[in-house]
């Protein structure tokens, strides 16, 4: 009984020898992590580059106007550096309101519209967002009021056309109710 004792405690201590053991192969320094793998980011292009603009409006706000969108080419890389547009926003009547005055013919509208040419001075430039190939645009002095009866104007569009080097994206009338992504 002695040596099965003898045994287990010299096992023990074996045991307990090999767990401070300082053959880690690291040196004797403390163990660092690998780095995390690079971000997986998204293929983009310069927007002057482009060959097809192609835009996605994500969200459109008709009261202060503010229009979130993408861009990206046809083989889907994000365009960045956008920066010449031609936003033009449209406010309607209810469907049933007609106009009463005679040249207005049937259906009256007010539009506003902004644009940005980098070349001369531009008062609102297109705000890039943390995801490339995405950009937000919020106006100054969209009134719909201003040059409506107040309340009258209850439907809204917006057209958005970015500019490239040599060519724009396909103008399309946006509406609130537009299925946006």
């Amino acid at each position: 009984m002695k040596i099965s004792y003898l045994s287990l405690l010299l096992g023990s201590a074996l045991l307990l020898g090999g767990c401070g053991s300082d053959d880690d192969n690291n040196g004797g320094g403390e163990i660092t992590p690998p780095p995390p793998p690079p971000p997986v980011e998204t293929p983009s292009l310069d927007i002057g580059e482009a060959s097809s603009i192609e835009l996605t409006l994500n969200s459109f706000d008709p009261d202060s106007g503010e229009v979130i969108f993408t861009l990206q080419n046809a083989e889907g890389k994000a365009l960045t550096n956008a920066a010449k547009y031609q936003i033009t926003y449209f406010g309607y009547p209810a469907e049933e309101q007609a106009s009463t005055k005679p040249k207005a013919w049937k259906r009256w509208h007010v539009t506003y519209g902004y644009s940005c040419d980098p070349a001369t001075e531009c008062a609102e430039p297109l705000q890039a967002l943390d995801s490339a190939g995405s950009y937000s645009f919020s106006p100054s002095g969209l009134d719909w009021d201003a040059n409506a009866a107040t309340g009258a104007v209850t439907r809204y569009k917006v057209a958005i056309e970015v500019f490239g080097a040599e060519i724009s994206n396909e103008v399309t009338l946006y509406s609130p109710t537009t299925d946006i992504n």
